[in-house]
């Protein structure tokens, strides 16, 4: 089995492990995308592309073309989006606004050790595990802090406690991709994630997820 096939398989794996995490976050009536959302997304993912070649050099995957079409194309934008940003930055975000509860924190540990065991089945470098929980056990008593602030205090008390979780959403993305100073993985982590909570929607990230993979295998195709 390929590399892209195996972390197709254990991004599958971490969804099902999550699922009492992820059920809850379902809404009782699935939407259907906003012509606006898929557009902002669509756009979102291309400028993207064009931006980040512009500052980091954009390498071609060793994997064959057809495997990577299949994973990144119809695999990631929409399983990714859902693991990363629905589940994992949804469910952070959930917690922050309704407030730390036993049950909540429990449930935090549990999804950051789904997330970090899991990656150690694909790499036995225990830095992962040490940073991503060092950042979970930094970023939640920070953001709890900020929600506490009163406006009067802090006049963008109100938002600025999503800031750091953005930050941490994109750091679990690129860590469990690989710490390798993946830096256009950074900036699309926080673009999708910016998306998601800014559009209320995880329709946008899917979008832009798809548009900057089509992006990039339609720039593969013409070197190749």
């Amino acid at each position: 089995m390929s590399n892209l096939y195996f972390g197709a398989a254990i991004t599958l794996i971490r969804i099902f492990l999550l699922l009492p995490i992820f059920i809850p976050l379902l809404p009782r009536k699935i939407t259907k995308p906003r012509t606006k959302d898929i557009g902002i997304g669509l756009l979102s993912g291309v400028f993207l592309f064009f931006f980040l070649k512009l500052f980091w050099r954009v390498s071609p995957p060793a994997d064959p073309i057809i495997e990577v079409i299949l994973i990144t194309l119809l695999f990631a934008p929409i399983a990714e989006e859902l693991l990363y940003r629905k589940i994992v930055f949804g469910y952070m975000i959930k917690t922050m606004r309704a407030g730390l509860s036993h049950e909540t924190v429990l449930s935090l540990i549990y999804m950051g050790a789904i997330l970090t065991l899991s990656e150690l089945i694909l790499s036995t470098d225990w830095l992962i595990l040490i940073l991503l929980l060092s950042a979970m056990l930094i970023v939640f008593p920070l953001v709890y802090l900020f929600k506490r602030l009163p406006p009067r205090a802090y006049p963008y008390s109100a938002w600025i406690w999503v800031i750091p979780l953005v930050i941490l959403q994109a750091f679990i993305f690129v860590s469990l991709h690989g710490m390798n100073k993946n830096w256009p993985l950074v900036v699309s982590a926080l673009v999708y994630g910016a998306l998601y909570y800014r559009m209320k929607s995880i329709y946008p990230a899917i979008a832009a997820h798809f548009s900057y993979n089509l992006s990039f295998l339609l720039w593969l195709i013409s070197i190749v």
